[in-house]
């Protein structure tokens, strides 16, 4: 979120692709950057790894000064499969006072292809948006300073992920939230939790999975629901403090040794067979003898009696110098041009040596 101006615009971008919501996102910038950010916003969406969208919508709408907050203190927990992303989920969930964190979560897993958010009663699990298919869009945030914009389709699902839950956690009723980007390839999701943080977990979804869904906790008089929802999609907020996490635990491969473990579960996994015997044309395997095409040594040469270390030669003639090969006798006499010589001293042109190319 940018300063030194009075005047503020919410830049967004929205698209969709096959009737569907594909991406979005949005900054909070001065009049004097307003143009330029929207163009960057619209270029990120047309450079999407999903494919190009059949449509992008970019709109820029003014609005009154930020509230300012702060980021949330961050943890991280690498999880072996989603089924262990999920266990840990619903701790923290039940930690923080939700009693049917595991039903939560079942219903969370129904959430896929959803514009915005649901909020849901933490204690009756009911649905208190409006309309279930669009849910609860969060919108009038960003990071101050406000965060770049990649025009080369870049993403920063960090930065954007802290920002939007520093938001969200401080909405009126707000006790938590659970999201999962839908980004294929992006495995990692996280779960908020009042007064415990934003905890940052890998590996909550297959790599080769689509899917992905976010959900708000509310506590509160039903009534005031609707208060909650304005707040959030139209008070604009700029969180201070956010920090991209070390590069090294940013990583599209997350997950991958839980998809190594349902490899093995498929017995899928490969295995190398240990040889009993030197490898050659043959090799004795588990007590088998079998045919071996795989060897660099398949036609059985490494073993012939001429190529054992016992005929080969150790150690350099008497005089010092191997023998020159024929080849290059044969070059040496076809390029006379190629012999050089140094006119430092005649010896050392009685020692001259040939120079022979190697195109």
């Amino acid at each position: 979120m940018e300063g030194g101006c009075s005047r503020y615009y919410n830049v967004k971008m929205r698209s969709e692709r096959g009737g569907r919501h594909a991406s979005g996102a949005e900054r909070l910038v001065d009049a004097r950057r307003a143009a330029r950010t929207a163009a960057a916003l619209a270029m990120r969406a047309m450079e999407r790894a999903g494919g190009a969208p059949d449509s992008v919508n970019v709109k820029l709408v003014r609005c009154e000064e930020p509230l300012r907050i702060p980021a949330l203190p961050v943890s991280e927990y690498r999880a072996e499969s989603p089924e262990q992303a999920t266990e840990y989920a619903a701790g923290l969930l039940a930690k923080a006072g939700v009693a049917r964190a595991a039903e939560l979560l079942e219903i969370f897993r129904g959430l896929h292809g959803m514009r915005g958010a649901a909020l849901v009663d933490a204690d009756t699990l009911e649905r208190l948006d409006s309309d279930p298919g669009r849910g609860v869009r969060v919108t009038a945030l960003d990071a101050s300073p406000s965060l770049p914009v990649d025009s080369c389709g870049g993403k920063d699902h960090f930065a954007e992920a802290a920002v939007l839950s520093a938001k969200v956690l401080a909405a009126p009723g707000i006790i938590g939230e659970i999201c999962v980007s839908d980004d294929i390839g992006y495995t990692t999701g996280y779960v908020t939790v009042r007064g415990g943080g934003y905890h940052r977990i890998f590996g909550m979804k297959a790599p080769d999975a689509t899917g992905g869904g976010r959900m708000f906790l509310y506590r509160g008089p039903r009534e005031d629901a609707a208060a909650t929802v304005r707040w959030l999609e139209s008070r604009p907020v700029a969180v201070e403090g956010v920090r991209p996490p070390p590069p090294a635990r940013e990583s599209r491969m997350d997950g991958i040794r839980g998809e190594l473990r349902a490899i093995a579960d498929a017995g899928l996994e490969r295995s190398l067979r240990v040889l009993e015997s030197r490898t050659g044309t043959r090799a004795s395997c588990g007590g088998r003898e079998l045919a071996v095409f795989s060897s660099n040594d398949y036609l059985g040469l490494a073993g012939d009696p001429r190529a054992s270390p016992e005929r080969r030669p150790h150690t350099p003639p008497s005089n010092g110098r191997w023998p020159l090969s024929e080849a290059r006798r044969t070059a040496s006499r076809s390029r006379p041009d190629t012999w050089r010589t140094s006119a430092r001293s005649p010896r050392s042109r009685r020692r001259a040596t040939p120079c022979i190319p190697t195109n």
